[in-house]
């Protein structure tokens, strides 16, 4: 399940030794410390974020960087 902290709370994740992120994160649906959390309201269930699509980069300034690449030479021209 993905839980995320309710407003004002900080909550410790027991596997991640670290405070559960304000943007929430995955956690096992059957952990009895997740479920007591959620049943406290001391968390919410929250809405997976949507896989970030990793874009080429458009940047013109990038540009001459993907036609070396492409064309497996070095910048001077070299193979």
């Amino acid at each position: 399940m993905f839980v995320k902290p309710a407003a004002g709370m900080k909550i410790r994740d027991p596997d991640m030794k670290d405070f559960l992120p304000d943007e929430g994160r995955e956690v096992p649906d059957d952990h009895l410390y997740w479920v007591k959390r959620l049943s406290d309201k001391d968390v919410e269930l929250g809405e997976r974020p949507a896989p970030e699509v990793v874009a080429e980069a458009r940047d013109p300034e990038h540009a001459e960087t993907k036609a070396v690449d492409e064309a497996s030479t070095h910048p001077d021209g070299s193979a």
